[in-house]
């Protein structure tokens, strides 16, 4: 019923991506699923379900110290080729979320490919497809923008954020909706 993620350093060579399946009595399956065991560190996952499929999302640092990569895991713990790259641009990308809207993931992280962090997003659809391959700008601001979260109404995306364009001492919670 449900998909549980977490990042888990039980190699003891840097953190990777775990799942466990819970029924809705709360009663985990046996074993946790391996998601992303890459020997570089993959931290911060968020995980969202269309229904049939779930799409787990998560900070990956195999190529530098931080890209946003994703994969499909089906209803019965089944781990599903391919890894999609969301974001693997220069800068690091970090602190992902992921929401299902109907018809595409929407992903939104943290992007630090300018000075300061942005929030971008990106739509996968429900094979593993990046839609939106450089990404999209949901909020270029002055000063630096983090921690973004991603929901759906039915109709529209909602993006919020922490936001210091007032200055480094204030951190404000900013939104936008994504169509």
């Amino acid at each position: 019923d449900f998909l549980v993620v977490w990042s888990d350093d039980r190699g003891g060579a840097g953190y990777d991506i775990y799942g466990a399946l819970v029924d809705s009595s709360g009663v985990a399956a046996p074993g946790p699923i391996a998601i992303s065991t890459e020997e570089s560190g993959q931290s911060y996952p968020a995980v969202t379900s269309d229904g049939a499929k779930c799409f787990v999302v998560w900070q990956d640092e195999r190529v530098d110290d931080g890209d946003i990569y994703g994969v499909r895991v089906d209803t019965l713990g089944n781990v599903l080729a391919p890894v999609v790259e969301i974001s693997v641009t220069a800068g690091d990308q970090e602190y992902s979320d992921v929401t299902f809207g109907g018809t595409n993931y929407l992903v939104v992280w943290e992007d630090r490919r300018g000075a300061d962090g942005d929030i971008y997003g990106a739509r996968v659809d429900t094979s593993g497809t990046v839609l939106d391959v450089s990404g999209i700008a949901i909020s270029a601001a002055a000063g630096n923008q983090s921690y973004p979260s991603a929901t759906f109404d039915g109709t529209s995306y909602l993006v919020t954020w922490e936001d210091q364009r007032a200055g480094w001492e204030y951190e404000d919670i900013y939104g936008s909706r994504v169509e």
